[in-house]
């Protein structure tokens, strides 16, 4: 629950009230009493009338002096207290965007972050955030996000390209003049092979202190997203990598582990997962069968040996922190419903749901595929087996999913 504006605030509507309660206590009452003690008291003794104009001129002036200090001073309170509010908005959209940025993983992301903060701290017409790479200066400036009017950038594109050019270099703020629309440019602290700004178009308030804070705050955001980028450009390189290995160690069954991931997708997107577990449930059955990798292909038909392939990929993952948040669903992904699968027997919901994904997804790919040691089964076969596993190797509320999916003709399981 929001606080209560106090009694006196300007939001409580009553700051006028309680400064005139003020005003008359402390000076119309005290200028009354003054009144009243010299028309009672001394203007009976003077007897020159000029005396007792002066002195009537005097009470006058005092009082007059008086109300016009306090009108001024509730001017100036009003005012100050405005200003207080607007800072106090700025520095909430500050807070709020603070937030919102320190989450941001994406460039883009934290970028329409500070536009629409920008936008609304300065009550600009249009706000755009925008970057240039310094070792071409042949390319176009390229806007990551913006808000308000958006036509409005392509008619100072020229004017800005040459501010983000030159002018901020130096680190400061940078206006345009362009006669009738106010631009400013406020910079961007980014690696050092890219300049960027904050540029505010027909902006009512300057940009200020609350706007420097922001492109600070926005730097860091858009340098941290821009290492995420490339962190996650690894990981999948490196995942790829990884599975063109597995691919050729495992030369019998080429694209298995895309074909398991395609089928797994499927099942996690119909059962609602999030866009953050649908990757790591892609990624997990991409390296389901990393393990493999520690076995000579002279032991791939060593029933024993090859059972060992689970906790060999979980250790493998397991020591590389971009993996370790699949590693737990590759050590189970042969792990069977009713607890008689490996490596650790567990049963029903003890095994994470991606691994039950995971398990039915393979065991279907290598049922409809051939090897050197048996023929592929027809895909109405292989819907057979699943549905005679259901409950037993299979999660029964997985297979119904697959089985959907089929149905529905959303998964075509193909004849090899």
């Amino acid at each position: 629950m929001s606080a209560r504006p106090h009694r006196l605030s300007i939001f409580s509507q009553s700051l006028s009230a309680a400064a005139f309660v003020a005003y008359l206590l402390g000076a119309v009452v005290p200028l009354m009493a003054l009144a009243f003690v010299a028309q009672y008291f001394v203007f009976p003794d003077l007897e020159d009338r000029t005396q007792a104009m002066g002195l009537v001129a005097l009470i006058v002036s005092v009082g007059a002096l008086s109300l016009a200090s306090f009108l001024l001073l509730r001017r100036l309170t009003i005012e100050a207290l405005g200003r207080m509010g607007g800072d106090n908005e700025s520095l909430q959209s500050i807070l709020r965007a603070a937030r919102s940025l320190s989450v941001a993983t994406h460039r883009e992301e934290a970028a329409k972050v500070m536009a629409s903060s920008a936008q609304r701290i300065t009550r600009a017409r249009a706000a755009f955030v925008v970057i240039r790479d310094k070792r071409d200066e042949s390319k176009q400036l390229q806007r990551l996000a913006h808000a308000g009017e958006s036509n409005l950038f392509d008619a100072w594109e020229v004017r800005i390209r040459s501010a983000l050019g030159v002018d901020l270099e130096s680190g400061s703020a940078v206006g345009i003049d362009t006669g009738e629309t106010p631009i400013d440019c406020i910079p961007l602290d980014l690696d050092p092979r890219t300049t960027g700004a904050i540029v505010l178009i027909g902006h009512r308030e300057p940009p200020g202190e609350p706007l420097a804070m922001l492109a600070m705050l926005g730097g860091v955001a858009l340098h941290n997203a821009q290492l995420q980028d490339r962190q996650r450009n690894f990981f999948v390189q490196s995942t790829e990598l990884l599975t063109m290995a597995l691919d050729q160690h495992m030369d019998y069954h080429q694209g298995h582990s895309r074909d398991v991931a395609q089928i797994a997708n499927r099942i996690g997107r119909k059962l609602g997962f999030s866009d953050a577990r649908m990757e790591r449930l892609h990624f997990a059955a991409l390296l389901h069968d990393i393990g493999m990798l520690r076995i000579p292909l002279s032991k791939h038909e060593d029933a024993r040996t090859v059972r060992t392939h689970p906790t060999l990929g979980h250790h493998i993952l397991m020591s590389i922190n971009a993996w370790e948040d699949v590693a737990p669903f590759v050590l189970h992904h042969h792990e069977w419903f009713d607890g008689n699968g490996y490596p650790e027997g567990l049963a029903g919901e003890a095994i994470p749901l991606e691994s039950r994904i995971i398990g039915l997804a393979e065991a279907v790919d290598s049922m409809t595929s051939s090897t050197s040691y048996k023929t592929a089964l027809s895909p109405d076969q292989a819907i057979a087996e699943v549905r005679e596993g259901s409950g037993s190797q299979f999660d029964p509320a997985v297979a119904e999913v697959f089985l959907e999916l089929v149905e529905e003709g959303a998964l075509e399981l193909q004849d090899r």
